[in-house]
């Protein structure tokens, strides 16, 4: 998702996504952007894991923890 790339490289963040979703609520694609940054992960680090995270969520199983550092 580009919204965790985004996220990620600090360009943007989730509350400036959210105030300009509720700022645009009209405009065409906003219901959608709203449910793709419920699934947004600033943390994730790879294309293949976004997706994966987002299939397991989607599937009905609790929103993973990423980049987990055990001691």
């Amino acid at each position: 998702m580009i919204i965790d790339a985004a996220l990620h490289m600090r360009l943007i963040r989730v509350d400036q996504m959210q105030a300009w979703a509720a700022a645009h609520a009209r405009y065409r694609g906003v219901a959608k952007l709203r449910r793709a940054i419920e699934y947004a992960e600033p943390a994730s680090e790879s294309p293949m894991e976004t997706r994966l995270r987002v299939v397991l969520v989607l599937a009905g199983i609790p929103k993973p923890r990423v980049q987990i550092i055990t001691a």
